[in-house]
């Protein structure tokens, strides 16, 4: 036999339903739920601008306080995470989307983009470049286009292509990071925060290291010197290596509770092997452009 169902009482003159929760309501907020009554709630696109503002650049958000202490102490999210806390920080994953979607408007206002890269690339000076050169002609041959037209296509599928497949350099990291710590990690799960988080920092690395760079090659082309991008582009990764092993050197002391020297040989490991790392993923980005373009 199944208990008889209560009817809720009617809202009193004046209240109304909580939209979470059902209960009466005659304040602002509902004293159940503490949801915000439906009256009082603003729809237009102004608020919802508010809203985005206030939980981003709040004094007191989440993410900006987040954000703070991933740049300021690295490794610190990590090892907050493992202790259980969750309610002052965003949580790892939803970090990495944060900043990924960052990260990709500014390569829409800077066209500068370290993890897209075009098919010339591809098809000379990459472990897979003969493979692909064949794929390619084959291709062309196929369809009975130019090079440069199949080019222009192919750049623009990997530029979109790119904004998901980078989530694939996370499990990479979190291998690196097994293998560099396996005597000391608590468990796999610490290994993938810590991962999240450390390439959550490559990609702010990134757009300080090309907005410096930037800076200084609009300078010296202001000036009237003639600048060799791909020596830039050389000297960025450069700049972006150094400061992920002194990052990384930082993050795994905190993190794993190394030694200075242990976290030290550690994280010039950990620098140099994301080197292939970022070589695996461009490889996995040609394959998939190519089979969807």
């Amino acid at each position: 036999m199944t208990a008889a169902r209560i009817p809720r009482e009617p809202p009193a003159v004046g209240a109304e339903r909580c939209p979470t929760c059902g209960a009466a309501v005659e304040t602002p907020y509902c004293s159940s739920c503490g949801e915000q009554r439906a009256s009082d709630r603003h729809y237009s696109l102004r608020h919802l601008g508010e809203e985005l503002f206030e939980t981003l650049f709040h004094a007191d958000g989440r993410a900006i306080r987040t954000i703070r202490t991933l740049i300021a102490r690295p490794g610190a999210l990590t090892a907050a995470y493992m202790r259980g806390e969750r309610k002052p920080y965003v949580a790892p994953l939803q970090l990495f989307f944060l900043a990924n979607v960052v990260f990709f408007v500014w390569v829409g206002i800077t066209h500068v983009n370290t993890f897209s890269t075009p098919l010339q690339f591809h098809v000379g000076g990459m472990f897979y470049s003969g493979l692909a050169h064949r794929m390619v002609d084959a291709r062309l041959a196929a369809r009975h286009v130019t090079y440069e037209s199949y080019a222009a296509i192919f750049d623009h599928a990997a530029t979109l292509q790119a904004k998901s497949l980078i989530i694939l350099m996370v499990p990479m990291l979190a291998v690196v990071t097994m293998l560099l710590v396996l005597p000391e990690r608590q468990a796999t799960t610490q290994d993938v925060v810590f991962a999240l988080h450390t390439m959550t920092a490559v990609l702010l690395l990134v757009m300080a290291v090309s907005l410096a760079l930037g800076l200084i090659a609009g300078g010296f082309a202001h000036a009237g010197f003639v600048t060799r991008w791909q020596l830039w582009d050389q000297l960025s990764a450069l700049l972006i290596l150094i400061a992920l092993g002194a990052y990384t050197h930082r993050a795994l002391r905190r993190a794993y509770g190394l030694s200075s020297a242990g976290a030290a040989a550690r994280a010039i490991a950990f620098a140099l092997a994301f080197i292939p790392t970022v070589i695996l993923y461009r490889a996995v980005l040609f394959f998939t452009t190519f089979y969807t373009t």
